[in-house]
């Protein structure tokens, strides 16, 4: 697929345009009937003589309900998603994660931008069952969500978007930003300068400016005036310059990819209201716009054969609330909860309306009078203890016309009911209250569960899409010379604390949102939370606490105040130490014990030695023997603890750690191979101690008793020259250790000073591409200025 031209864009633009008026049509009576307007236009109301409208707000009411739900699911997480890596060294990836975590989470919770627009993704979710949000350029992470209206994709395009060939959406800059994006250092070559000064001098002819035509076709004096002015370029006055924003899928035969134009807004709809803005003292842009007539003239931005973006989901993301039970699932058949309750909640509003104003009738005073006797009935004065004329009669009850009063309470009983069955899986039934039977908290969990269960499954779904979000906002978190600050500053802080830059990639990381219980529905998460509870304790301690978080958060609905009650405490016993001590039992019967995935090598290991050389202190205080099974024990645990060395030997930061862990691990093996020496010696006295009849020799028994007293003597003196060395090893461990504090703080000085070198050199870097990308914007300004100051050949 190839645009030429931007009048091929601009047809494509208008023909999807055309189709989605109709669907515009029908969003603009939802989007009435949730923001409060009645339900009979002025000229209903004025031809059928209708003096109640007035719009009740259930529609809104249910809609907020449905909001509010979607909100406590999405936002109300301390985190919005967890980041895991699943390559780099095993023992560093879960801490780099938990850091990845919290420097991204922490700039999306701080993010008022990112708030509102997750606000509005939401709430058009909820309306329309499309949230839409896009990137304005490939950098900033922080997206824009938009009306529905304002994207455009071609009809029969699918949910999945696998059949999306082009889009386009509308976007409205401020003479300001326009200003802003288009000029200044590393801007992106794409934008078409002739055409933007266009738009600028249009807006410039707009105000109240004292420059002369011949002034404003000068870029140089353009510029200034908005550097000069840039605060008055923003105020109501001004007039916006609508774009759109065209993407659509270029397959050169070398790459496949997206590629971006952006054109200024042609369609009749916008030259009729530029005809308005006309009358009012502002020329329309089309007529700066039609005095260039080549075919890259009309374009904002192009970004030529250059791939702007490999998917579209780097470009805009969709967040669909799909109640259609009918596939295959389009973009232009979602169904929402605003379309499902429309028509029952405006038919509601029609008959509340006539029903109030059938009150307020039956509230007035009829008179019987003869012809002739109107202006007598209009002078009746009725005061206490009054009379009237006997030719005026009053009109009693049962001669008035009445409505039937139980027909409409039956219809509006109807009406709720209908309203109950849709909205029940986002928000309380609405007679609820009157509901005097009192449940079991098991049959209102039930209960509450079956009626969730459409919200639930569209939250489940939900989640799948704020993935996408997600990811392709860590996209952005991860771009070298990004000139989003809040990037530049996640990246230098992962350095700062010891990340590697290859790490810093999202095809290493495993992105999962986080949930709440409930699905976002707060009495469901009530009543899971105090289900649990009353089973808590039947549960493990560190589940318990989990437990308790779960409640706290239920009742409070607050994460800062959740960590507060029940804090997460450090883990006392890490579950690889906890591992290894379960594992000791297991080699000292002389068996295998396999090798868990994810687990912590480094203390592991150091778990496995501490216990070894407490087993071995034990035979060293028993005399220095053992026996053969005990002995197999100890070499399991050895070659277990050198298999768990060799993965950590992996890492060669590891390097001084393992070479420690092999010398002490020598000094074990060396008590280990005399205790085998002194078994041996043993067994062979207790072979030469039996004779050839079975009788004890009596030279052979006093020898084995010799060696047993000799072996038992020398015992104590290994004991006592163990302890010795025991003391010794710790007094050299207390000297290592703090030799080891010491280099690792001089690394970490190394380190630091190294980042912030390349910190410095990037610094250096950027402000130098920034002067050569600054120096070749004037060069083109200049060569710009040189040819259309360049007299014309005649």
């Amino acid at each position: 697929m190839q645009f030429k031209t931007w009048s091929d864009v601009n047809a494509v633009i208008q023909d999807m345009w055309i189709v989605d008026r109709k669907r515009s049509e029908n969003r603009a009576f939802m989007n009435s009937l949730a923001n409060g307007f009645p339900p009979y236009t002025d000229e209903e109301a004025r031809d059928n003589r209708i003096s109640v409208n007035v719009n009740f707000l259930q529609y809104p009411k249910i809609l907020h309900d449905a909001d509010r739900q979607y909100k406590n699911a999405f936002k109300s997480t301390s985190n919005f998603f967890t980041v895991g890596l699943d390559w780099g060294p095993i023992v560093k990836r879960e801490s780099w994660g938990g850091i990845i975590t919290s420097g991204i989470n922490r700039r999306m919770k701080k993010s008022h931008a990112y708030n509102e627009c997750l606000n509005g993704v939401i709430g058009n979710t909820v309306l329309h069952g499309l949230g839409v949000s896009s990137w304005v350029d490939r950098h900033m992470w922080v997206p824009n969500d938009h009306m529905v209206g304002d994207v455009l994709v071609p009809s029969n395009t699918l949910r999945s978007l696998t059949n999306l060939e082009c889009f386009a959406i509308k976007r409205r800059y401020t003479t300001w930003e326009l200003f802003r994006l288009t000029h200044g250092p590393r801007t992106d070559p794409a934008w078409n300068m002739p055409m933007v000064n266009s738009c600028l001098r249009w807006a410039l002819k707009q105000t109240a400016t004292t420059r002369s035509a011949l002034d404003l076709m000068n870029p140089e004096v353009v510029a200034e005036e908005f550097k000069a002015n840039g605060g008055a370029y923003t105020i109501d006055n001004v007039p916006v310059i609508e774009c759109w924003d065209f993407y659509f899928l270029a397959d050169d035969g070398k790459q496949l990819g997206w590629q971006r134009r952006i054109i200024p807004e042609m369609t009749d709809e916008i030259e009729r209201t530029d005809g308005m803005a006309e009358q009012h003292g502002r020329r329309p842009m089309r007529e700066d716009l039609i005095e260039n007539e080549d075919a890259n003239a009309g374009y904002l931005f192009n970004s030529q054969k250059r791939c702007y973006a490999k998917k579209w989901s780097e470009i805009m993301h969709v967040q669909f609330g799909d109640a259609s039970r009918v596939p295959p699932y389009r973009w232009h058949s979602v169904r929402s909860l605003g379309w499902l309750l429309y028509s029952v909640c405006h038919l509601e509003n029609r008959m509340r309306c006539r029903f109030d104003e059938h009150v307020f009738s039956a509230l007035l005073q009829y008179f019987r009078a003869g012809q002739g006797q109107e202006e007598l009935v209009k002078k009746l004065d009725l005061t206490n203890y009054g009379a009237i004329p006997e030719e005026i009669k009053f009109m009693p009850a049962n001669e008035r016309w009445a409505v039937d009063q139980n027909l409409v309470e039956t219809a509006m009983l109807l009406h709720r009911q209908s309203m109950s069955d849709v909205s029940l899986a986002y928000t309380q039934d609405y007679n609820f209250e009157n509901d005097k039977t009192r449940k079991t908290a098991t049959q209102f969990m039930g209960e509450t569960s079956s009626t969730n269960a459409m919200v639930a499954e569209m939250l489940n779904e939900g989640y799948i899409y704020e993935k996408a979000r997600h990811e392709e906002i860590c996209r952005r978190f991860c771009i070298k010379n990004s000139r989003d600050p809040d990037v530049r500053a996640f990246r230098a802080e992962c350095l700062h604390k010891g990340i590697p830059e290859e790490y810093l990639e999202p095809d290493c990381w495993i992105i999962t949102p986080e949930r709440v219980i409930g699905s976002g529905n707060e009495q469901l998460a009530i009543a899971r939370a105090n289900m649990l509870m009353s089973q808590v304790n039947r549960f493990d301690p560190s589940s318990q606490k989990t437990i308790l978080r779960l409640f706290a958060f239920a009742a409070t609905r607050d994460a800062g105040l959740t960590e507060q009650l029940v804090p997460i405490s450090p883990v006392a016993v890490t579950d690889s130490v906890h591992d290894a001590q379960q594992s000791i039992g297991t080699l000292m019967l002389g068996l295998d014990v396999q090798i868990k995935p994810g687990m912590n090598h480094i203390e592991y290991v150091e778990t496995l030695i501490f216990e070894l050389a407490a087993l071995l202190s034990q035979v060293e205080q028993s005399g220095g023997m053992t026996d053969a099974q005990h002995l197999w024990g100890f070499v399991t645990i050895v070659r277990s603890i050198q298999q768990h060395i060799a993965i950590v030997a992996q890492d060669k930061i590891e390097k001084e750690r393992v070479t420690i862990w092999q010398k002490d691990l020598a000094k074990l093996e060396n008590l280990i191979k005399g205790y085998e020496q002194r078994l041996m010696e043993q067994q062979k006295a207790q072979q030469t101690a039996t004779t050839t009849g079975g009788e004890a020799d009596p030279t052979a028994a006093a020898k084995a008793q010799a060696i047993i007293q000799q072996a038992q003597v020398k015992a104590q003196l290994t004991m006592q020259t163990h302890g010795q060395k025991m003391q010794m090893r710790a007094e050299q461990n207390q000297q290592k250790q703090a030799g080891w504090q010491a280099e690792q703080a001089r690394k970490k000085e190394a380190h630091d000073l190294e980042m912030q070198q390349k910190i410095g050199a990037q610094q250096v870097q950027d402000a130098a591409t920034d002067l050569r990308t600054a120096s070749e914007i004037q060069r083109k300004q200049a060569q710009s200025a040189a040819q259309n100051t360049k007299p014309k050949e005649s």
